[in-house]
């Protein structure tokens, strides 16, 4: 097809290039055009042309028609030309001025360019004579272009301040033993710009190498006092450092009074004692004793109350735990206040005995009971304020 359409551009151009052909032009060109027309229907027969093709065609075949009209056209109006030019050599008619031929023939080639009274009856996608199209459609959208690099702005000024908003629920009302512990804590805390010092207070956390959280770590280490057979001696417990600092010293025994470890006392095996805190160790019996020393900076007093698990109003409790002291039928010692939850030195049961600690129980007589009960284990709670 696109043979069929370069041939004919190149007869147009050669049709459009000769103003005025001659007779035999003419019938050189209707036999060309019988033949392109024979050759275009050859061509439509054999080779079964596509919607495409088939509209190329009808342009073809549509532009051999009007070129055959134009041709009629042309020998027309050359034959009346020849019969003017006849009659002005025999000096008969009217003259013909030169400009009014060339006026003709200006007309007859626009009119070959143009034809504008003849339709065109197939789709018109070429020609000058097409009216407009519709428009195309719209083409798919692009993607997106790239993100734009630059600095960040100043930052704005604050926005205006939001509505308040709305009151929440009412929450549980305290009991007054909460209400106590929270003035009891912020009171502690504050102790020490209300008292104007910062003294605070010192105790013995017996069976403990740690101090609770609200006081400070001293120092840790083993207690120990008087051994238990020694009528003399001091006649209370001590916490030892585990490094002791050495002044002027003679090796050897010149003195006659001596500081021995303690002992934990309980063989029974109803202790009312807990032993999470001995590192899987089934009893405290003849283990050593641990005990560490406190420093509470906010709370300047502190006290030890035996029979008891919980501190008084505004007291604050450090710890709790059972009372133990030196047995009855040995020398006298003091009452300490044993952890309930008491650790052991690691690798130290071997019954050296030395000082020794056994729990305390109750004996009614001048001790009023039943508020006290014979034979039990008194409990015991150290207290700072």
């Amino acid at each position: 097809m696109a043979m069929f359409v370069h041939l004919l551009a190149h007869l147009v151009a050669i049709y459009m290039f000769v103003a005025a052909p001659t007779k035999a032009d003419e019938v050189a060109m209707a036999m060309f055009v019988h033949l392109l027309a024979h050759l275009v229907a050859i061509y439509m027969f054999v080779a079964a042309p596509t919607k495409a093709d088939e509209v190329d065609i009808k342009k073809i075949l549509h532009e051999l028609d009007r070129m055959k009209r134009d041709n009629a056209y042309l020998r027309e109006k050359f034959d009346t030309l020849n019969a003017e030019m006849a009659t002005l050599k025999n000096g008969k008619g009217h003259r013909v001025s030169r400009s009014q031929t060339v006026s003709d023939l200006f007309n007859l080639r626009q009119k070959r360019m143009v034809d504008t009274s003849t339709p065109l009856d197939v789709d018109c996608t070429v020609s000058t004579r097409c009216p407009p199209g519709r428009d195309g459609r719209d083409g798919v959208p692009g993607r997106d272009g790239r993100d734009g690099v630059g600095k960040p702005g100043p930052v704005g000024p604050p926005g205006p301040s939001g509505p308040r908003g709305d009151l929440g629920p009412t929450g549980p009302i305290a009991s007054l033993v909460d209400i106590r512990k929270v003035v009891m804590e912020i009171v502690s805390s504050n102790a020490v710009y209300i008292n104007g010092s910062s003294g605070g207070s010192v105790y013995v956390r017996w069976g403990r190498t740690k101090c609770p959280d609200s006081a400070q770590l001293v120092y840790a280490g083993v207690a120990g006092g008087s051994h238990y057979t020694h009528p003399g001696g001091g006649g209370n417990y001590q916490c030892l450092p585990y490094d002791p600092q050495w002044g002027s010293f003679q090796d050897g025994t010149q003195s006659s009074t001596y500081m021995y470890g303690a002992e934990y006392e309980v063989s029974y095996t109803n202790t009312p004692f807990s032993l999470k805190n001995t590192n899987g160790i089934s009893t405290l019996h003849e283990n050593d004793v641990v005990c560490a020393v406190c420093h509470v900076p906010t709370r300047s007093a502190h006290v030890m109350i035996p029979a008891k698990k919980d501190c008084p109003n505004t007291w604050f409790k450090e710890y709790n735990g059972y009372l133990m002291s030196a047995h009855s039928t040995q020398k006298r010692s003091t009452f300490e206040c044993m952890d309930e939850a008491p650790e052991v030195r690691p690798g130290g049961k071997a019954n050296d005995n030395g000082a020794l600690f056994y729990v305390v129980e109750a004996q009614c007589g001048a001790l009023p009971c039943p508020n006290y009960v014979a034979g039990r284990e008194l409990t015991c709670v150290v207290c700072t304020k």
